[in-house]
C-alpha cells in the first residue's frame, strides 16, 4: 500500500497514464488548465512571521489541531489537549520524537494566528457541516487517508508553508477527490488555502478532475481505479 503523497510525488507514471495535465513533463498545459479553470481569492494579508523550518509541520499540526477545537471538533481523544494531539499525529506519520519540550511560546504563537486565519477563511467561505481530517478508505494500492478539511460538497487542503502551492498540493487534491467519491461524497469544489499567505485557490471538482484527465468525470475515475487495482 502507497499513501497519497507518496504517489503524488513519486508515480509519474500514474499521472502520464491517467492525469496527464497533472505529469510533469506537461506543467505548461496544466499552468493553462489554472487559468481558465480556478479562481483565487486573498483574503487576509501576507502573515510574516515563521517559526524554523525543521517545526514547520509542528505549527501546522497544531494550528490545524487548535483550529478544530474553535469548532466543538477533536481530531483524537476529546481528554487530550491540542499540542499533545498534534504531536502524536507527527510522530506517527514521520516517525519523528517530538515532544510537548519542542513547542516554544514562538511556535504557539505562529501556531494560533494561523489557526484564527483558517477559522476566517472557513467563515468567509460559509463552510458548513466541517469535517476536520475525515478518513478516506483506500482503493487498490493507495491506502487509507485523511484530507484537512471535508464540508458540504467541498475539499479543501490546508498549506502553511511560506511559498505558494506545488504541483504536488493538486495531485494530493486529485486522489482525495478520487477517494471522496469512492466514500460516497459528492463534490463540487475543490479548495487549496494557505493561511500564511492568506491566498486560496478553487476549483470546480468535475471540471478539474475532467481537465486534468483530459476524459469524462467517469472515465476519468474508472481509468484511476484500474490503475491502483491492475
Amino acid at each position: 500500500m502507497a499513501s497519497e503523497t507518496y504517489i503524488a510525488k513519486f508515480d509519474e507514471q500514474l499521472w502520464r497514464q491517467c492525469g496527464p495535465a497533472l505529469s510533469k513533463i506537461y506543467q505548461a498545459n496544466f499552468r493553462s488548465v489554472l487559468e481558465t479553470t480556478a479562481s483565487k481569492c486573498q483574503f487576509a494579508k501576507k502573515f510574516v512571521h515563521r517559526e524554523r523550518p525543521e517545526l514547520n509541520d509542528l505549527v501546522a499540526e497544531i494550528s490545524f489541531a487548535h483550529a478544530a477545537k474553535s469548532h466543538d471538533l477533536n481530531l483524537q481523544n476529546e481528554d487530550r489537549n491540542t499540542i499533545h494531539c498534534a504531536i502524536d499525529r507527527i510522530n506517527s506519520i514521520s516517525g519523528k520524537q517530538l515532544s510537548p519540550e519542542n513547542v516554544s511560546i514562538a511556535t504557539l504563537r505562529d501556531s494560533i494566528n494561523l489557526s484564527h486565519r483558517l477559522n476566517q477563511f472557513l467563515e468567509q467561505i460559509a463552510a458548513m457541516d466541517i469535517n476536520f481530517h475525515p478518513r478516506l478508505r483506500g482503493y487498490g494500492f493507495l491506502n487509507s487517508c485523511s484530507p484537512d478539511i471535508l464540508a458540504t460538497h467541498t475539499l479543501i487542503e490546508v498549506k502553511t508553508s511560506a511559498y505558494g502551492f506545488r504541483l504536488q498540493d493538486f495531485r494530493q487534491l486529485f486522489l482525495y477527490q478520487f477517494l471522496a467519491f469512492q466514500n460516497g461524497y459528492d463534490l463540487d469544489r475543490l479548495i487549496l488555502v494557505n493561511p500564511r499567505l492568506g491566498y486560496a485557490i478553487f476549483l470546480p471538482a468535475v471540471e478539474f478532475y475532467e481537465r486534468v484527465t483530459r476524459k469524462s468525470y467517469q472515465r476519468g475515475l474508472d481509468d484511476v481505479a484500474r490503475y491502483l487495482t491492475a
